[in-house]
């Protein structure tokens, strides 16, 4: 027998690496198609009965009680789908040649319908008998990682004199796209092969992109729809328009994983075993997305027949805005409105989307709380899984895949803050730029947020936190955030952004300029309790070179919580 193992490389660019939405979206669906549907069709098509894929419907699902284990001498011809998804796909196969014809027909299939997209194979002999399983996978995964190392490079052509470029690619173009707006106005652009195949899965009709989120949120959309296009996410008329990237990870994966395959009484138990944990991670990922969905539509508040996402406070109505309106082809209305939001990866434990700025901390706040809840009662032992998120807030105009790098940059550091403070919850960590900014994030947060006091060098930052309140390091937690913002949306200090103003300048002066403004502004009353807060916070501000405040003053009129 033989465990092969195929993963897609390059994903990030292939899917971010366009400022177009539909472009993104078209990028996502083919890399779920990949080792999804493609994957476990090829095994369906290369064995017949002999796998645990079975169709129906346009669908292939896998059986969960079918094992090559149970086969007897058939075994050696058939086939078992352990896990795929978001790019990976591992499985067990009955001979040699059996996965060296998955390897060639997958991908013939992905060089045809999604060019650009690169597939890397390791093969790797398997003995239920001789080995145990989680010693097979480590070796596979070395061998992946060998030949990840030592395939040739990419190099496409990039055109001749008599060529035109692609202006999301820069490869030759094979084909013009022509884009219809809401205004009436036609985009024209040179494409290529490969934006022409993510532009193709968006706009065909019926798509099978819409389809495919349709039947992992599994809820009625009613009179709302998901935007293709980053315009109508939210955007208020006069105004900036501000996105927010969200990209949340499951935390400790790969340890999870390994232990699984570990603690198995055998190797076929460990199969059965890694393949039920992977199906129930899944669906914990559907249904945390499907509760993101369902928060906002919930905030919609109509008004005179207009969807609105506003402000729970009614005094800070101003915060809201308008959902867009879908048009059809003939500029008419299709009586649809657009959610601000628009999911892009989501399967297993990863979930990207964007969305309004003015949510997405909220529902990345939200999402990794339903998503521990919804990992509660995996297969095997553990307890529930957490995850962490790094939301990139900015202008709309700047490049996507500069504010997802950030939202991926974001992610790690709230990864790294949990493990360096071994915490059991998820954390989050965010950037909100009103330009385009440049560097790494340890640069910009230096640069934008460093001071300096008597006492050396500190951060005006708490974050990253944690998603629940914090208990190895006070205050340091998304509710402690909350509590702040909700403080400086109240009636005494949403109105008078001049003494909001001084207490900024005031915290970026330190714990004597603090006292300063509580003198001159407050008649010497102490700042504004917060929820776990550290204990000279009321009084100067900071507390254990940790300011408490500055995080929400610098959100606190540009954050919409849905409830």
């Amino acid at each position: 027998m033989e465990l092969l193992i195929a993963d897609i490389t390059g994903i990030q660019p292939y899917i971010f690496g366009s400022n177009r939405l539909r472009e993104n979206i078209g990028a996502s669906y083919l890399v779920d198609q990949a080792t999804g549907p493609w994957a476990r069709q090829a095994v369906l098509a290369l064995t017949g009965a002999h796998c645990n894929v079975r169709a129906g419907q346009g669908q292939f699902e896998l059986d969960p009680d079918w094992s090559l284990r149970d086969q007897g001498a058939a075994c050696a011809q058939g086939i078992e789908v352990i896990y795929n998804g978001g790019g990976n796909f591992l499985g067990l196969f009955g001979n040699t040649d059996l996965a060296r014809r998955f390897e060639r027909t997958l991908s013939l299939r992905l060089l045809t319908e999604a060019p650009g997209l690169e597939l890397v194979c390791a093969v790797h002999p398997f003995s239920p008998s001789a080995s145990g399983f989680a010693v097979a996978l480590d070796e596979l995964f070395a061998a992946l990682a060998k030949t990840k190392q030592g395939r040739p490079r990419r190099a496409p052509l990039g055109g001749l004199g008599v060529t035109q470029a692609c202006r999301s690619t820069g490869n030759p173009a094979v084909a013009e796209h022509v884009l219809h707006a809401q205004d009436g106005s036609a985009d024209r652009r040179p494409v290529s092969a490969e934006i022409l195949a993510k532009l193709a899965v968006v706009e065909d009709k019926p798509s099978p992109v819409e389809a495919r989120l349709a039947s992992a949120i599994g809820i009625d959309m009613g009179e709302f729809t998901f935007p293709r296009d980053f315009a109508d996410l939210g955007a208020t008329k006069g105004e900036h328009s501000y996105l927010a990237v969200v990209h949340a990870d499951g935390d400790g994966m790969g340890r999870r994983l390994r232990t699984v395959a570990k603690t198995a009484a055998d190797a076929w138990a460990g199969i059965r075993a890694l393949r039920d944990f992977s199906v129930a991670v899944n669906q914990a990922g559907e249904r945390t997305l499907r509760d993101i969905v369902a928060r906002v539509k919930g905030a919609v508040i109509w008004d005179k027949g207009v969807p609105w996402i506003r402000h729970p406070d009614p005094e800070l109505s101003e915060l809201g805005f308008r959902l867009a309106a879908e048009t059809g082809s003939d500029d008419d209305r299709t009586g649809r409105w657009f959610l601000p939001l628009r999911p892009l990866v989501y399967g297993g434990d990863d979930i990207t989307l964007v969305a309004d700025g003015r949510i997405g901390l909220d529902l990345a706040a939200y999402g990794l709380d339903a998503f521990a809840g919804h990992t509660d009662n995996l297969p095997g032992r553990g307890g529930p899984i957490s995850a962490s998120a790094g939301v990139a807030i900015g202008k709309s105009s700047r490049p996507f895949a500069r504010a997802y790098g950030l939202a991926e940059e974001l992610c790690i550091s709230a990864k790294a803050y949990r493990r360096e403070r071994e915490l059991i919850t998820g954390c989050l960590d965010w950037h909100f730029a009103s330009s385009s900014p440049g560097g790494t994030l340890a640069e910009l947060r230096e640069r934008e947020y460093g001071v300096t006091f008597s006492q050396g060098r500190e951060t005006l930052l708490l974050r990253p936190v944690t998603v629940r309140p914090n208990p190895r390091d006070t205050g340091r937690g998304w509710p402690t955030v909350r509590s702040a913002i909700d403080v400086f949306q109240g009636e005494s200090w949403m109105d008078r952004r001049n003494k909001v103003k001084a207490m900024r300048d005031a915290l970026r002066g330190g714990p004597e300029a603090v006292q300063w403004l509580r003198a001159r502004y407050l008649d010497g009353a102490e700042l504004p309790a917060l929820i776990d807060a550290r204990g000279n916070w009321a009084r100067d501000g900071w507390d254990s070179r940790r300011c408490g405040y500055f995080d929400a003053i610098e959100l606190f009129d540009r954050f919409i919580p849905l409830a």
